[in-house]
């Protein structure tokens, strides 16, 4: 209690605010304690406005979203809500001219989050600037990426078109990939399915692996991602070694918890007949394995 008050009253450096909670996710993680013990510690944090701390906060809660069970995951979006909104409030949803590069980054990553977690706000804030965006006005270089994926989460298959349109115009290659990470963002199955096989169709190469991330943090598109891999394991082997290394990356730790004898099976045969990635998929499995004792234990 005596720490946790330290950390509330902003005594300890921001490293040691960072490393105490990241120590605490840590054994979550194991299992050694429940995650309500860090969500109730997180609760010291609620003034905390540091770069440090924030990011990896934000990012222990999307991970713990995508392992945790429903009832864990509408207790992380109503902590986060009201939370980042209040943190977007006093840094400011638009950029300032004379701003540190550290908080263009947290504003990026919690717009993000604060809207996955149902953020009316910042729903609300990044659809007007995707509608400047759609109209040919200029939308600040900080925002485009947290913008683009907001209005896929927050649209439809129209906004599919309006994001491969975009793409396909598109000379600058910063544009591009912020457009790849917004079409691994949407809720609804059908422009998520699309996606899907936008990747095989039309995304160069060198940037397949990018949407296929994005989904693979994705709650709604978590599930696709199984069957649209065994369906199209050849075109995907075929993807360069590194590409195909990131595609199953991403894609193991959380797709296998639907089922994870059959993903360990799956792979168990793959291994035995190709060399293809085979260190990767040991670190994927038991990534998977970290991810199945954090949700076993809570």
């Amino acid at each position: 209690a005596a720490l946790g008050q330290r950390v509330a009253d902003q005594l300890l450096a921001p490293e040691d605010r960072w490393g105490l909670q990241n120590d605490l996710f840590s054994l979550c993680k194991r299992g050694d304690i429940p995650f309500d013990a860090y969500l109730d510690f997180l609760g010291h944090y609620q003034n905390e406005r540091a770069f440090l701390p924030l990011v990896s906060i934000s990012n222990h809660l999307q991970h713990a979203s995508l392992v945790l069970d429903p009832d864990k995951q509408q207790q992380i979006a109503s902590l986060v809500r009201p939370w980042f909104e209040n943190v977007l409030n006093d840094i400011g949803f638009e950029p300032a001219s004379d701003e540190k590069h550290t908080t263009a980054i947290l504003r990026e990553q919690l717009l993000w989050h604060a809207a996955l977690s149902g953020s009316k706000g910042a729903i609300a804030f990044a659809g007007e600037q995707f509608e400047r965006w759609m109209k040919g006005k200029a939308v600040h270089p900080d925002l485009m990426k947290s913008v683009l994926q907001i209005a896929a989460f927050a649209g439809d298959q129209q906004t599919f078109t309006s994001l491969d349109q975009r793409f396909v115009k598109s000379q600058v290659e910063h544009e591009r990939m912020n457009i790849l990470v917004a079409l691994g963002c949407f809720q609804k199955k059908e422009p998520l399915e699309k996606a899907l096989q936008y990747i095989l169709d039309t995304v160069p190469g060198r940037n397949k692996f990018v949407p296929v991330v994005a989904m693979a943090a994705n709650p709604h598109a978590i599930p696709l991602l199984w069957d649209w891999y065994v369906s199209h394991l050849e075109l995907i082997e075929q993807f360069h070694p590194m590409m195909y290394e990131r595609v199953v990356a991403s894609i193991v730790p959380v797709v296998g918890m639907a089922d994870p004898v059959a993903v360990n099976d799956f792979f168990g045969d793959y291994m035995q007949k190709t060399d293809r990635a085979t260190e990767v998929i040991k670190l994927s499995l038991e990534k998977l394995e970290i991810n199945l004792r954090m949700r076993t234990a809570n």
